[in-house]
């Protein structure tokens, strides 16, 4: 198994004079843990990769470069050597399939579900493309609000072009100036809609008929992604 990513880490340190112990420290991570990447006793996860770009502030082509290098060290050796005679437009478009940047743009903290949404990103995270289209953005997930179904930590990939209703989804509801990340029910003989709170512990939200003209769907929950720790 190829260890590419271990030896450019390892040489970047190096030109960068910065010792293992001292880049750890840096970037929470343990000495030990550094030291496997760059023998490749251990791969990389996609978060250690995302602390060492934010570290030295990587530009976008510097960052491609890194995610070829890693991207190789997961191919077999019969199908690197396919991928090494392929132009280098198919190379970058093979990693831009496996991994994009996608914009973070609120934390759902609240209990009652209410999240302060940015028209800004509030940071970038690296994640799997895994289909999602150009335009999802992520609510990272603070405290119990989304318990039990979501845990504390994890992130709410959000998709803005999902928008018709789905009986029992849960969605990032506008209402009024106020935003919420709810499971939406419609009740249509009762002319009743009910934004319920995914923590059972938290109060529902009920929208009559005369309040409809408040609410507006702009988007809906598609996934959750989750990095536990033990």
């Amino acid at each position: 198994m190829s260890n590419e990513f271990g030896k450019y880490l390892s040489d970047y340190l190096e030109k960068n004079n910065y010792k293992i112990e001292n880049f750890a420290k840096e970037v929470g991570y343990s000495t030990g843990l550094i030291s496997h990447y760059t023998t490749g006793k251990r791969s990389p996860s996609y978060k250690f990769i995302e602390a060492f770009f934010k570290k030295f502030n990587f530009s976008t082509s510097e960052k491609e470069k890194v995610l070829k290098i890693l991207e190789k060290d997961k191919m077999p050796d019969s199908l690197k050597k396919i991928k090494n005679n392929t132009e280098q437009k198919s190379n970058v478009n093979m990693v831009d399939e496996e991994m994009i940047w996608i914009p973070v743009m609120a934390k759902a903290s609240a209990g009652n579900g209410y999240i302060n949404f940015s028209n800004q990103p509030l940071y970038n995270k690296l994640i799997r493309k895994n289909g999602f289209n150009e335009k999802c953005y992520l609510i990272e997930v603070t405290g119990d609000s989304m318990e039990p179904q979501i845990p504390d930590g994890a992130y709410v990939v959000v998709d803005p072009y999902q928008v018709d209703y789905i009986e029992n989804k849960i969605y990032v509801v506008k209402v009024d100036d106020e935003v919420y990340i709810k499971r939406v029910i419609v009740k249509q003989e009762a002319n009743l809609m009910i934004l319920k709170s995914i923590n059972s512990s938290y109060e529902d939200i009920y929208i009559t008929s005369d309040k409809s003209e408040s609410v507006k769907i702009i988007g809906r929950a598609v996934k959750y992604i989750f990095e536990g720790n033990l």
